[in-house]
C-alpha cells in the first residue's frame, strides 16, 4: 500500500474525491471501465478509502521493521547481519524508487543448511504474511523456483485472509494509484496487460480481475511483443 501518492501527498487527502469516484463507478458514469472492474473498485471506495490505504501502508512499514529486528541479529545476539540487496532488471521505477530484493546476508556455510523458505527475501515475507500484494511486472522475473515459492505464499495469504486481506475493502497499491489517476483525469483505463502465469493467457489491462492475484504478471505495452515471443503468451 501507498503512504504517499502522488509525490509527497498523503492518501488520506483523497478521501472525499475517492468516495465521489466510487459513487460514479457504481452508477456507470465511467463507461469505458468494464462493469466488473467498476463494481469491484466502487465498492471499496468509501469515505475512508484514502485513509485506509495510508494506514495500511504505515502498517506494512511497521511489519517490515519488525522483520528486520527478528531476522538481522546474528544467532549469538551480539551482532547484526548486513542487508543483502539484489536489483531486478529495472533498477528504478518510474517515480525513482529502488526495485530490489532484500534479505539478510547469510554466510555460505549457513546457506548450506537452509531451505529456500528459510532464507526468503523480506519481499516474499511481506507477501507471505499479507502485508504486501504480489506485483510482478515483466521482464523483472525471479527464478522459476523462487517464483513458485512466491506464488504459493501469495495464494496462502489471500485464501487464509492474512494481513491486509482481513479487510474486505483493501485496494492494492496499483489499484489505488489507478483510482487517483481517474480522479486527476490522467487515465481512463489501466495501462498494463495482465498475463495469467498459470495458463499463459494474456488479458487486456481492464480485465486483470479475471486472473487471481498470485498469478498476475503485468506487461507494459512496450514489452508486449517480446513477452509474447519469449513466454509464449496468447490472448
Amino acid at each position: 500500500p501507498e503512504t504517499h501518492y502522488p509525490g509527497t501527498t498523503k492518501p488520506s487527502t483523497h478521501d472525499a474525491a475517492l468516495a465521489k469516484l466510487g459513487r460514479e463507478l457504481l452508477a456507470g458514469r465511467h463507461p469505458k471501465i468494464p462493469k466488473r472492474l467498476a463494481t469491484y473498485l466502487g465498492r471499496r471506495l468509501d469515505d475512508h478509502a484514502g485513509t485506509r490505504q495510508q494506514q495500511q501502508g504505515e502498517r506494512s512499514m511497521a511489519e517490515y521493521q519488525r522483520m528486520l529486528s527478528e531476522r538481522l541479529p546474528t544467532p549469538s545476539g551480539r551482532g547484526v547481519r548486513k542487508l543483502f540487496a539484489r536489483s531486478s532488471d529495472q533498477i528504478f521505477e518510474a517515480r525513482g524508487r529502488l526495485l530490489a530484493y532484500l534479505s539478510p546476508m547469510y554466510s555460505a556455510e549457513e546457506r548450506e543448511g537452509m531451505s529456500l523458505h528459510d532464507r526468503r527475501t523480506f519481499n516474499l515475507q511481506l507477501v507471505e504474511e499479507g502485508w504486501a500484494a504480489p506485483f510482478v511486472i515483466y521482464p523483472s522475473l525471479a527464478k522459476p523456483e523462487d517464483m513458485a515459492l512466491f506464488r504459493a505464499a501469495a495464494h496462502r495469504a489471500r485464501t487464509e485472509r492474512r494481513g491486509h486481506y482481513r479487510d474486505g475493502k483493501t485496494l492494492t497499491g496499483y489499484e489505488f494509484r489507478f483510482c487517483v489517476k481517474l480522479i486527476r483525469r490522467e487515465a481512463e483505463l489501466p495501462e498494463r496487460s495482465c498475463a495469467d502465469l498459470s495458463t499463459g493467457r494474456l488479458h487486456r489491462p481492464e480485465d486483470y480481475l479475471a486472473v487471481k492475484p498470485e498469478n498476475r504478471m503485468f506487461v507494459w505495452p512496450r514489452d508486449l511483443t517480446r513477452a509474447k515471443r519469449v513466454l509464449g503468451l496468447s490472448a
